[in-house]
Protein backbone atom coordinates (compact mmCIF):
# COMPACT_ATOMS: atom_id res chain seq x y z
CA UNK A 1 0.00 0.00 0.00
CA UNK A 2 1.32 3.26 -1.14
CA UNK A 3 1.14 4.91 2.00
CA UNK A 4 1.20 2.09 3.98
CA UNK A 5 -0.50 4.00 6.33
CA UNK A 6 -3.20 6.91 6.23
CA UNK A 7 -2.20 9.68 7.64
CA UNK A 8 -4.72 11.51 10.80
CA UNK A 9 -5.73 14.44 8.62
CA UNK A 10 -7.07 11.55 6.47
CA UNK A 11 -8.55 9.38 8.50
CA UNK A 12 -10.11 12.28 10.63
CA UNK A 13 -11.73 14.26 7.50
CA UNK A 14 -15.73 13.01 6.90
CA UNK A 15 -15.33 13.72 3.43
CA UNK A 16 -13.04 11.08 3.22
CA UNK A 17 -14.55 7.95 4.94
CA UNK A 18 -15.76 5.77 2.21
CA UNK A 19 -12.23 6.05 0.63
CA UNK A 20 -10.32 5.03 3.79
CA UNK A 21 -13.29 2.10 3.94
CA UNK A 22 -12.03 0.72 0.39
CA UNK A 23 -8.37 1.61 1.90
CA UNK A 24 -8.59 -0.55 4.89
CA UNK A 25 -10.44 -3.28 2.99
CA UNK A 26 -7.82 -3.82 0.38
CA UNK A 27 -5.57 -3.57 3.09
CA UNK A 28 -6.64 -6.70 5.18
CA UNK A 29 -7.75 -8.79 2.18
CA UNK A 30 -6.04 -8.13 -0.80
CA UNK A 31 -3.56 -10.71 -0.03
CA UNK A 32 -1.25 -10.89 -3.59
CA UNK A 33 1.72 -9.80 -2.45
CA UNK A 34 2.00 -8.91 -6.02
CA UNK A 35 -0.61 -6.02 -5.72
CA UNK A 36 0.64 -2.50 -5.19
CA UNK A 37 -2.46 -0.22 -4.21
CA UNK A 38 -1.58 3.46 -4.95
CA UNK A 39 -3.70 5.84 -2.85
CA UNK A 40 -5.10 9.76 -3.91
CA UNK A 41 -2.45 9.92 -6.66
CA UNK A 42 -2.72 13.56 -8.42
CA UNK A 43 -1.71 13.88 -12.49
CA UNK A 44 -1.48 15.89 -14.68
CA UNK A 45 -1.85 16.29 -18.40
CA UNK A 46 0.63 18.24 -19.98
CA UNK A 47 -0.80 18.50 -23.34
CA UNK A 48 -1.98 21.86 -23.07
CA UNK A 49 0.45 24.88 -22.04
CA UNK A 50 0.10 26.73 -19.11
CA UNK A 51 -3.03 27.41 -17.88
CA UNK A 52 -4.71 25.52 -19.51
CA UNK A 53 -3.05 22.47 -18.00
CA UNK A 54 -5.84 19.99 -16.85
CA UNK A 55 -4.95 18.19 -13.72
CA UNK A 56 -6.78 15.50 -11.65
CA UNK A 57 -6.61 12.35 -8.89
CA UNK A 58 -7.15 8.78 -8.77
CA UNK A 59 -9.00 7.40 -5.83
CA UNK A 60 -6.64 4.34 -5.90
CA UNK A 61 -4.68 2.58 -8.70
CA UNK A 62 -4.08 -1.17 -8.43
CA UNK A 63 -1.74 -2.89 -10.27
CA UNK A 64 -0.42 -6.61 -10.95
CA UNK A 65 2.42 -7.11 -12.55
CA UNK A 66 0.23 -9.50 -14.53
CA UNK A 67 -3.03 -8.95 -14.71
CA UNK A 68 -2.56 -5.17 -15.48
CA UNK A 69 -3.72 -1.79 -13.96
CA UNK A 70 -7.21 -0.86 -12.59
CA UNK A 71 -8.25 2.77 -12.07
CA UNK A 72 -10.86 3.27 -9.24
CA UNK A 73 -12.99 6.29 -8.21
CA UNK A 74 -14.63 6.37 -4.85
CA UNK A 75 -17.75 8.41 -3.86
CA UNK A 76 -19.67 7.86 -0.89
CA UNK A 77 -22.67 8.47 0.69
CA UNK A 78 -26.01 6.63 -0.77
CA UNK A 79 -25.63 7.23 -4.86
CA UNK A 80 -27.98 7.94 -7.64
CA UNK A 81 -28.14 9.42 -11.44
CA UNK A 82 -30.72 11.44 -12.49
CA UNK A 83 -32.03 10.81 -16.26
CA UNK A 84 -30.45 13.71 -17.22
CA UNK A 85 -26.97 12.19 -16.36
CA UNK A 86 -26.51 15.01 -12.89
CA UNK A 87 -25.06 12.07 -10.18
CA UNK A 88 -26.05 12.80 -6.51
CA UNK A 89 -24.13 11.67 -3.07
CA UNK A 90 -27.25 11.99 -0.76
CA UNK A 91 -28.10 15.78 -1.54
CA UNK A 92 -25.12 17.12 -2.97
CA UNK A 93 -23.93 17.20 -6.60
CA UNK A 94 -21.02 14.99 -7.59
CA UNK A 95 -18.71 14.23 -10.93
CA UNK A 96 -19.73 11.85 -12.89
CA UNK A 97 -17.47 9.10 -10.92
CA UNK A 98 -17.17 6.95 -14.44
CA UNK A 99 -15.76 9.72 -16.26
CA UNK A 100 -13.34 10.37 -13.32
CA UNK A 101 -11.68 7.12 -13.54
CA UNK A 102 -11.84 6.88 -17.47
CA UNK A 103 -9.82 10.45 -17.47
CA UNK A 104 -7.35 9.15 -15.27
CA UNK A 105 -6.73 6.11 -16.75
CA UNK A 106 -6.97 7.84 -19.92
CA UNK A 107 -3.90 10.27 -18.89
CA UNK A 108 -1.67 7.79 -17.00
CA UNK A 109 -1.83 5.70 -19.24
CA UNK A 110 -0.60 8.57 -21.12
CA UNK A 111 2.35 9.56 -18.62
CA UNK A 112 2.96 6.22 -18.44
CA UNK A 113 4.11 6.00 -22.08
CA UNK A 114 5.84 8.82 -22.03
CA UNK A 115 8.48 7.28 -19.23
CA UNK A 116 8.25 3.83 -20.57
CA UNK A 117 8.87 4.32 -24.62
CA UNK A 118 8.35 2.99 -27.16
CA UNK A 119 9.59 0.10 -25.41
CA UNK A 120 5.82 -0.35 -23.36
CA UNK A 121 3.60 -3.46 -24.29
CA UNK A 122 -0.06 -2.61 -24.41
CA UNK A 123 -1.10 -3.17 -20.94
CA UNK A 124 -4.63 -4.01 -19.52
CA UNK A 125 -5.90 -1.08 -17.40
CA UNK A 126 -9.78 -0.97 -16.87
CA UNK A 127 -11.37 2.21 -14.78
CA UNK A 128 -13.83 1.57 -12.19
CA UNK A 129 -16.23 2.84 -9.60
CA UNK A 130 -16.59 1.65 -5.67
CA UNK A 131 -19.79 3.18 -3.85
CA UNK A 132 -19.33 1.40 -0.32
CA UNK A 133 -22.07 2.94 1.17
CA UNK A 134 -24.87 1.95 -1.42
CA UNK A 135 -26.46 -0.78 -2.99
CA UNK A 136 -27.00 -2.23 -6.19
CA UNK A 137 -30.71 -2.27 -7.14
CA UNK A 138 -30.42 -2.82 -11.14
CA UNK A 139 -29.26 -5.44 -13.25
CA UNK A 140 -28.43 -3.01 -16.45
CA UNK A 141 -27.18 0.81 -15.37
CA UNK A 142 -27.03 2.44 -19.13
CA UNK A 143 -24.66 2.32 -21.81
CA UNK A 144 -21.45 3.43 -20.92
CA UNK A 145 -21.92 1.93 -17.53
CA UNK A 146 -21.27 -1.46 -17.41
CA UNK A 147 -22.32 -3.29 -14.46
CA UNK A 148 -19.23 -4.95 -14.27
CA UNK A 149 -16.97 -2.15 -13.96
CA UNK A 150 -19.28 -1.19 -10.31
CA UNK A 151 -18.77 -2.33 -6.53
CA UNK A 152 -20.88 -1.68 -3.81
CA UNK A 153 -21.34 -2.00 0.06
CA UNK A 154 -21.76 -5.59 -0.74
CA UNK A 155 -17.93 -5.53 -2.19
CA UNK A 156 -16.30 -4.23 0.79
CA UNK A 157 -14.15 -5.71 3.40
CA UNK A 158 -13.51 -9.57 2.88
CA UNK A 159 -15.20 -9.30 -0.45
CA UNK A 160 -12.84 -6.60 -1.97
CA UNK A 161 -10.36 -9.29 -3.26
CA UNK A 162 -12.92 -11.06 -5.19
CA UNK A 163 -14.19 -8.00 -6.77
CA UNK A 164 -10.91 -6.79 -7.93
CA UNK A 165 -10.37 -9.98 -9.54
CA UNK A 166 -13.72 -9.33 -11.51
CA UNK A 167 -12.63 -5.78 -12.34
CA UNK A 168 -9.83 -7.10 -14.12
CA UNK A 169 -12.03 -10.25 -15.85
CA UNK A 170 -13.56 -7.22 -17.15
CA UNK A 171 -13.79 -7.37 -21.39
CA UNK A 172 -13.73 -4.51 -23.32
CA UNK A 173 -13.95 -3.77 -27.19
CA UNK A 174 -10.26 -3.59 -27.49
CA UNK A 175 -9.11 -6.43 -24.91
CA UNK A 176 -7.88 -8.03 -28.14
CA UNK A 177 -4.93 -6.07 -28.29
CA UNK A 178 -3.75 -7.22 -25.02
CA UNK A 179 -0.40 -8.75 -25.54
CA UNK A 180 2.08 -7.89 -22.83
CA UNK A 181 2.56 -7.31 -19.08
CA UNK A 182 3.06 -4.83 -16.49
CA UNK A 183 5.53 -6.83 -15.32
CA UNK A 184 8.27 -5.41 -12.64
CA UNK A 185 9.42 -2.44 -15.02
CA UNK A 186 5.72 -1.15 -14.82
CA UNK A 187 5.91 -1.41 -11.45
CA UNK A 188 8.79 0.23 -11.40
CA UNK A 189 7.93 2.76 -13.29
CA UNK A 190 4.78 3.70 -11.16
CA UNK A 191 6.25 3.62 -7.68
CA UNK A 192 8.58 5.95 -9.24
CA UNK A 193 5.78 8.23 -10.49
CA UNK A 194 3.57 7.90 -7.47
CA UNK A 195 5.20 6.84 -4.29
CA UNK A 196 8.47 9.17 -4.17
CA UNK A 197 5.78 12.22 -3.58
CA UNK A 198 5.06 10.55 -0.17
CA UNK A 199 7.99 10.67 1.25
CA UNK A 200 7.94 14.39 2.85
CA UNK A 201 11.18 14.06 4.61
CA UNK A 202 14.60 11.52 4.35
CA UNK A 203 15.58 12.29 7.96
CA UNK A 204 15.76 8.78 9.79
CA UNK A 205 13.72 9.57 12.71
CA UNK A 206 10.52 10.73 10.22
CA UNK A 207 11.10 6.88 8.53
CA UNK A 208 11.29 5.53 12.46
CA UNK A 209 7.46 7.23 13.14
CA UNK A 210 6.04 5.67 10.37
CA UNK A 211 7.75 2.36 10.48
CA UNK A 212 6.69 2.42 14.37
CA UNK A 213 3.20 3.22 13.87
CA UNK A 214 3.10 -0.14 11.69
CA UNK A 215 5.01 -2.40 13.90
CA UNK A 216 2.41 -1.11 16.51
CA UNK A 217 -0.34 -1.61 14.39
CA UNK A 218 0.44 -5.23 13.75
CA UNK A 219 1.58 -6.18 17.34
CA UNK A 220 -2.07 -5.08 18.22
CA UNK A 221 -3.68 -6.74 15.25
CA UNK A 222 -1.69 -10.01 16.88
CA UNK A 223 -3.55 -10.22 20.14
CA UNK A 224 -6.47 -11.88 19.17
CA UNK A 225 -3.81 -15.04 19.82
CA UNK A 226 -4.59 -13.90 23.54
CA UNK A 227 -8.19 -15.00 23.40
CA UNK A 228 -7.19 -18.67 22.41
CA UNK A 229 -4.27 -18.72 25.54
CA UNK A 230 -6.99 -17.56 27.86
CA UNK A 231 -8.66 -20.71 26.88
CA UNK A 232 -5.10 -22.67 27.63
CA UNK A 233 -4.73 -23.63 31.00
CA UNK A 234 -0.88 -24.72 30.16
CA UNK A 235 0.73 -24.00 27.00
CA UNK A 236 3.79 -23.59 25.47
CA UNK A 237 4.65 -20.79 22.99
CA UNK A 238 7.20 -20.60 20.20
CA UNK A 239 8.73 -18.32 18.02
CA UNK A 240 11.01 -16.15 16.30
CA UNK A 241 12.84 -12.83 17.46
CA UNK A 242 10.35 -10.25 16.33
CA UNK A 243 7.32 -11.78 16.39
CA UNK A 244 6.11 -10.23 19.54
CA UNK A 245 6.28 -12.98 22.63
CA UNK A 246 7.46 -10.46 25.13
CA UNK A 247 4.29 -8.19 24.32
CA UNK A 248 1.99 -11.09 24.42
CA UNK A 249 3.04 -12.39 27.57
CA UNK A 250 2.67 -9.31 29.24
CA UNK A 251 -1.03 -8.96 27.59
CA UNK A 252 -1.63 -12.33 28.92
CA UNK A 253 -0.32 -11.34 32.36
CA UNK A 254 -2.38 -8.07 32.62
CA UNK A 255 -5.33 -9.63 31.58
CA UNK A 256 -5.29 -13.20 33.97
CA UNK A 257 -5.01 -9.84 36.57
CA UNK A 258 -7.98 -8.20 35.55
CA UNK A 259 -9.77 -11.71 35.49
CA UNK A 260 -8.30 -13.16 38.58
CA UNK A 261 -8.26 -10.18 41.00
CA UNK A 262 -7.20 -12.48 43.80
CA UNK A 263 -4.40 -14.62 41.98
CA UNK A 264 -0.73 -13.66 42.42
CA UNK A 265 0.53 -14.16 39.35
CA UNK A 266 4.60 -14.74 38.44
CA UNK A 267 6.37 -13.33 35.59
CA UNK A 268 9.71 -15.14 34.67
CA UNK A 269 12.51 -13.99 32.44
CA UNK A 270 16.11 -14.41 32.41
CA UNK A 271 17.96 -11.00 32.51
CA UNK A 272 17.58 -7.91 34.66
CA UNK A 273 17.13 -5.36 32.23
CA UNK A 274 14.18 -6.98 30.27
CA UNK A 275 12.68 -7.35 33.71
CA UNK A 276 13.17 -3.67 34.27
CA UNK A 277 11.92 -3.25 31.10
CA UNK A 278 8.36 -5.82 31.97
CA UNK A 279 7.81 -4.06 34.77
CA UNK A 280 7.19 -0.87 33.20
CA UNK A 281 5.05 -2.18 30.90
CA UNK A 282 3.03 -3.51 33.42
CA UNK A 283 3.24 0.01 35.66
CA UNK A 284 1.80 0.07 39.32
CA UNK A 285 -1.42 -0.28 38.59
CA UNK A 286 -1.14 -4.33 38.82
CA UNK A 287 0.24 -5.03 42.10
CA UNK A 288 -0.67 -8.84 42.27
CA UNK A 289 2.14 -9.45 38.80
CA UNK A 290 5.32 -10.27 40.48
CA UNK A 291 8.01 -9.65 37.54
CA UNK A 292 11.58 -11.47 38.28
CA UNK A 293 14.49 -13.39 37.50
CA UNK A 294 15.39 -16.44 39.08
CA UNK A 295 17.72 -14.51 40.91
CA UNK A 296 15.64 -11.78 42.83
CA UNK A 297 12.86 -14.40 42.79
CA UNK A 298 15.49 -16.30 44.95
CA UNK A 299 16.11 -12.81 47.11
CA UNK A 300 12.48 -12.39 47.32
CA UNK A 301 11.57 -15.80 48.79
CA UNK A 302 14.44 -16.02 51.14
CA UNK A 303 13.97 -12.34 52.51
CA UNK A 304 9.90 -13.83 53.60
CA UNK A 305 11.73 -16.79 55.11
CA UNK A 306 14.43 -14.81 56.82
CA UNK A 307 17.25 -17.24 55.28
CA UNK A 308 20.41 -15.14 55.05
CA UNK A 309 21.52 -15.23 51.23
CA UNK A 310 24.76 -13.14 51.64
CA UNK A 311 27.24 -14.03 49.37
CA UNK A 312 24.84 -16.09 46.71
CA UNK A 313 24.20 -13.13 44.78
CA UNK A 314 27.02 -11.22 42.87
CA UNK A 315 28.27 -11.28 39.16
CA UNK A 316 29.11 -14.66 39.08
CA UNK A 317 26.14 -16.17 40.70
CA UNK A 318 26.69 -19.53 42.03
CA UNK A 319 23.15 -21.25 40.43
CA UNK A 320 23.95 -24.72 43.01
CA UNK A 321 23.52 -22.13 45.96
CA UNK A 322 21.09 -20.35 44.31
CA UNK A 323 18.76 -23.36 43.94
CA UNK A 324 19.42 -24.50 47.07
CA UNK A 325 18.35 -21.49 48.39
CA UNK A 326 15.43 -21.13 46.40
CA UNK A 327 14.27 -24.47 47.42
CA UNK A 328 15.10 -24.54 51.17
CA UNK A 329 12.67 -20.53 51.37
CA UNK A 330 9.52 -22.61 49.78
CA UNK A 331 9.82 -25.38 51.66
CA UNK A 332 9.51 -22.36 54.44
CA UNK A 333 7.26 -20.20 52.71
CA UNK A 334 5.07 -22.45 50.86
CA UNK A 335 3.90 -21.39 47.28
CA UNK A 336 3.20 -17.98 47.12
CA UNK A 337 1.78 -17.92 43.32
CA UNK A 338 -1.29 -18.90 41.33
CA UNK A 339 -0.04 -18.53 37.67
CA UNK A 340 3.18 -18.91 36.01
CA UNK A 341 4.19 -17.11 33.02
CA UNK A 342 7.78 -17.66 32.02
CA UNK A 343 9.22 -15.04 28.55
CA UNK A 344 12.17 -16.19 26.99
CA UNK A 345 11.74 -19.67 28.40
CA UNK A 346 14.78 -21.18 26.56
CA UNK A 347 16.93 -19.00 28.99
CA UNK A 348 15.68 -21.55 32.22
CA UNK A 349 17.17 -24.54 32.17
CA UNK A 350 15.44 -28.02 33.61
CA UNK A 351 16.31 -27.35 37.05
CA UNK A 352 15.19 -24.26 37.34
CA UNK A 353 12.01 -25.39 35.50
CA UNK A 354 11.33 -27.51 38.50
CA UNK A 355 12.34 -25.53 41.20
CA UNK A 356 10.12 -22.83 40.02
CA UNK A 357 6.67 -24.79 39.91
CA UNK A 358 7.83 -25.24 43.15
CA UNK A 359 6.32 -21.93 44.57
CA UNK A 360 3.33 -22.07 41.95
CA UNK A 361 -0.07 -23.38 43.77
CA UNK A 362 -1.49 -26.47 41.78
CA UNK A 363 1.51 -26.75 39.29
CA UNK A 364 -0.51 -28.71 36.97
CA UNK A 365 -2.40 -25.60 35.71
CA UNK A 366 -2.32 -21.83 34.95
CA UNK A 367 1.70 -22.52 33.27
CA UNK A 368 2.41 -20.09 30.18
CA UNK A 369 5.82 -20.64 28.54
CA UNK A 370 7.24 -18.17 25.41
CA UNK A 371 10.35 -19.06 23.89
CA UNK A 372 12.61 -19.01 20.98
CA UNK A 373 15.00 -22.01 20.63
CA UNK A 374 17.38 -20.16 18.36
CA UNK A 375 18.23 -17.63 21.16
CA UNK A 376 20.37 -20.31 23.80
CA UNK A 377 23.83 -18.39 24.02
CA UNK A 378 23.55 -18.92 28.13
CA UNK A 379 26.03 -21.89 28.09
CA UNK A 380 22.86 -24.12 30.23
CA UNK A 381 20.72 -27.20 29.32
CA UNK A 382 17.19 -25.50 28.18
CA UNK A 383 13.90 -26.97 30.04
CA UNK A 384 11.72 -28.99 27.23
CA UNK A 385 8.45 -28.39 29.06
CA UNK A 386 7.01 -31.71 27.33
CA UNK A 387 4.52 -31.42 29.63
CA UNK A 388 2.57 -28.04 28.92
CA UNK A 389 2.36 -30.03 25.16
CA UNK A 390 2.75 -29.13 21.41
CA UNK A 391 3.95 -26.05 21.00
CA UNK A 392 1.58 -22.39 19.65
CA UNK A 393 3.96 -21.37 16.79
CA UNK A 394 4.15 -17.73 15.65
CA UNK A 395 5.27 -17.35 12.40
CA UNK A 396 5.16 -14.02 11.91
CA UNK A 397 7.87 -11.26 12.32
CA UNK A 398 6.42 -8.24 13.75
CA UNK A 399 8.68 -6.04 14.92
CA UNK A 400 11.14 -5.81 12.81
CA UNK A 401 11.70 -4.22 8.96
CA UNK A 402 11.68 -6.43 6.73
CA UNK A 403 15.45 -5.92 6.27
CA UNK A 404 16.54 -6.86 9.44
CA UNK A 405 13.68 -9.66 9.76
CA UNK A 406 15.64 -10.94 6.46
CA UNK A 407 18.82 -10.37 7.78
CA UNK A 408 18.12 -12.00 11.22
CA UNK A 409 16.57 -14.92 9.39
CA UNK A 410 19.66 -16.61 7.80
CA UNK A 411 20.32 -17.65 11.15
CA UNK A 412 16.62 -18.96 12.28
CA UNK A 413 16.27 -22.47 11.99
CA UNK A 414 12.52 -23.30 13.14
CA UNK A 415 9.55 -23.28 11.19
CA UNK A 416 9.50 -20.91 7.77
CA UNK A 417 8.34 -17.35 8.99
CA UNK A 418 6.80 -14.57 6.98
CA UNK A 419 7.99 -10.96 7.24
CA UNK A 420 4.96 -8.55 7.88
CA UNK A 421 7.14 -5.50 9.27
CA UNK A 422 7.53 -2.40 7.31
CA UNK A 423 10.36 -2.23 4.26
CA UNK A 424 12.87 -0.70 6.07
CA UNK A 425 15.96 1.03 5.32
CA UNK A 426 19.30 -1.22 4.48
CA UNK A 427 21.51 -2.52 6.64
CA UNK A 428 24.13 -0.09 7.09
CA UNK A 429 28.27 -1.28 7.14
CA UNK A 430 30.75 0.59 8.73
CA UNK A 431 34.81 -0.25 8.76
CA UNK A 432 37.41 1.58 11.07
CA UNK A 433 40.26 0.55 13.41
CA UNK A 434 39.41 3.29 15.63
CA UNK A 435 35.78 2.09 17.28
CA UNK A 436 35.23 4.73 19.53
CA UNK A 437 35.62 7.71 17.18
CA UNK A 438 33.79 5.81 14.79
CA UNK A 439 31.06 5.85 17.03
CA UNK A 440 30.84 9.48 17.96
CA UNK A 441 30.29 10.02 14.31
CA UNK A 442 27.82 7.73 13.73
CA UNK A 443 25.88 9.41 16.72
CA UNK A 444 26.27 12.35 15.76
CA UNK A 445 24.75 12.00 12.41
CA UNK A 446 22.18 9.63 13.86
CA UNK A 447 21.41 12.46 16.16
CA UNK A 448 21.98 16.01 14.89
CA UNK A 449 21.38 14.86 11.02
CA UNK A 450 18.83 12.27 11.15
CA UNK A 451 17.17 13.51 13.87
CA UNK A 452 17.19 10.56 16.29
CA UNK A 453 16.57 10.80 19.64
CA UNK A 454 19.70 9.19 21.98
CA UNK A 455 17.28 7.17 24.01
CA UNK A 456 16.41 5.19 20.30
CA UNK A 457 19.76 4.10 20.03
CA UNK A 458 21.57 1.12 21.31
CA UNK A 459 25.31 -0.31 20.88
CA UNK A 460 25.93 -3.77 21.59
CA UNK A 461 29.31 -5.76 22.25
CA UNK A 462 28.98 -9.15 20.81
CA UNK A 463 31.67 -9.93 23.80
CA UNK A 464 30.55 -10.26 27.64
CA UNK A 465 29.77 -6.65 28.74
CA UNK A 466 32.33 -6.87 31.06
CA UNK A 467 35.11 -7.28 27.90
CA UNK A 468 33.27 -5.26 25.62
CA UNK A 469 35.43 -2.11 24.30
CA UNK A 470 33.46 0.54 25.98
CA UNK A 471 32.74 -0.98 29.18
CA UNK A 472 33.11 1.50 31.72
CA UNK A 473 32.44 4.47 29.27
CA UNK A 474 30.60 7.90 31.03
CA UNK A 475 30.26 9.29 27.46
CA UNK A 476 30.41 9.04 23.99
CA UNK A 477 31.56 12.70 22.40
CA UNK A 478 29.02 14.67 24.04
CA UNK A 479 26.50 12.10 24.75
CA UNK A 480 25.74 10.31 27.80
CA UNK A 481 25.85 6.89 27.68
CA UNK A 482 23.59 3.91 30.48
CA UNK A 483 23.70 0.51 30.56
CA UNK A 484 19.96 -0.96 29.84
CA UNK A 485 18.84 -1.04 32.68
CA UNK A 486 19.38 2.22 33.58
CA UNK A 487 17.29 3.75 30.44
CA UNK A 488 17.44 7.93 29.97
CA UNK A 489 15.78 9.76 27.48
CA UNK A 490 19.02 12.09 26.85
CA UNK A 491 21.42 8.85 26.97
CA UNK A 492 22.44 6.34 24.70
CA UNK A 493 22.51 2.40 25.66
CA UNK A 494 25.68 0.78 25.61
CA UNK A 495 25.43 -2.98 26.67
CA UNK A 496 26.07 -6.48 25.66
CA UNK A 497 23.70 -8.85 23.40
CA UNK A 498 23.90 -11.15 26.12
CA UNK A 499 22.51 -8.80 28.47
CA UNK A 500 19.89 -6.78 26.03
CA UNK A 501 18.22 -10.18 24.80
CA UNK A 502 14.36 -9.78 25.10
CA UNK A 503 14.86 -6.16 24.13
CA UNK A 504 14.76 -3.91 21.29
CA UNK A 505 15.97 -0.43 20.06
CA UNK A 506 14.50 1.18 16.87
CA UNK A 507 18.65 1.97 16.07
CA UNK A 508 21.05 -1.04 16.70
CA UNK A 509 24.71 -0.45 16.17
CA UNK A 510 26.57 -3.79 16.50
CA UNK A 511 30.34 -3.83 17.57
CA UNK A 512 32.90 -5.65 18.84
CA UNK A 513 33.11 -8.88 16.17
CA UNK A 514 36.64 -10.07 16.46
CA UNK A 515 35.80 -13.25 18.45
CA UNK A 516 32.47 -13.76 17.65
CA UNK A 517 31.63 -12.49 14.27
CA UNK A 518 30.46 -16.46 13.09
CA UNK A 519 28.66 -16.79 16.37
CA UNK A 520 24.98 -17.67 15.21
CA UNK A 521 22.81 -17.67 17.78
CA UNK A 522 24.78 -14.41 19.13
CA UNK A 523 24.22 -13.21 15.61
CA UNK A 524 20.72 -14.03 15.19
CA UNK A 525 20.40 -12.13 18.83
CA UNK A 526 21.88 -9.12 17.65
CA UNK A 527 19.91 -8.41 14.65
CA UNK A 528 16.79 -9.12 15.91
CA UNK A 529 17.45 -6.27 18.66
CA UNK A 530 16.83 -3.61 16.02
CA UNK A 531 13.68 -2.65 14.86
CA UNK A 532 14.24 0.24 12.48
CA UNK A 533 17.68 0.85 11.88
CA UNK A 534 20.97 -1.68 11.83
CA UNK A 535 24.32 -0.81 11.59
CA UNK A 536 27.37 -2.93 11.50
CA UNK A 537 30.51 -1.69 13.09
CA UNK A 538 33.79 -3.65 12.25
CA UNK A 539 37.03 -3.08 12.92
CA UNK A 540 38.48 -4.83 9.49
CA UNK A 541 37.52 -5.03 5.83
CA UNK A 542 38.17 -9.12 6.73
CA UNK A 543 35.32 -8.68 9.75
CA UNK A 544 33.15 -6.90 7.19
CA UNK A 545 33.29 -9.63 4.36
CA UNK A 546 33.17 -12.69 6.75
CA UNK A 547 30.00 -10.90 8.38
CA UNK A 548 28.57 -10.11 5.12
CA UNK A 549 29.12 -14.07 3.52
CA UNK A 550 27.00 -15.22 6.70
CA UNK A 551 23.90 -12.45 6.05
CA UNK A 552 23.96 -13.71 2.40
CA UNK A 553 23.70 -17.61 2.77
CA UNK A 554 20.92 -19.62 1.67
CA UNK A 555 19.35 -21.92 4.58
Amino acid sequence: MHPALLPSKVRNNPKRRAECVVFDSLYEFLNDEKFHVFYSKEWLNRQFNDPEQEDGECDFIVAHPEMGILFIEVKGGEIRRESNNTWYSGNYKIKDPVKQARTSKHFIRQALRERWGSSMPFIKMVHCVLFPNSSNRSRYLGEGYPLEIFGFLEDMDDAIARKIYRFYSFEAYNDSKINGELGETGIKHLNEMFSKSLDFSTRLKNRIFEQSLLIEKKTNEQKRILSILQNTSNAIIEGPAGSGKTMLAVELAVEQARFNPNHRILFICFNSPLRKFILNLIGQNNPNIYVHTPASLTKYLADKANINYLGAFNPRIDWNMLGSIFVDSVDIVGPLFDTLIIDEGQDISKQWWEYLQFSVNDPAHKKWVFRDNNQKIYSLESAEYKELGEPFLLNEILRNTEEIGFAASNFYMGNQCSQKGPRGDPIQWVCSDNKEKELIKIVRRLISYEGVKPNQIAILSMRGFENSSLYGLNKLGEYFVVQAEEQSEKAITVDSVYRFKGLEKEVVILIDFEENSLNEELLYVGISRAKSYLIFLTASETDKNDLQDALSSQR
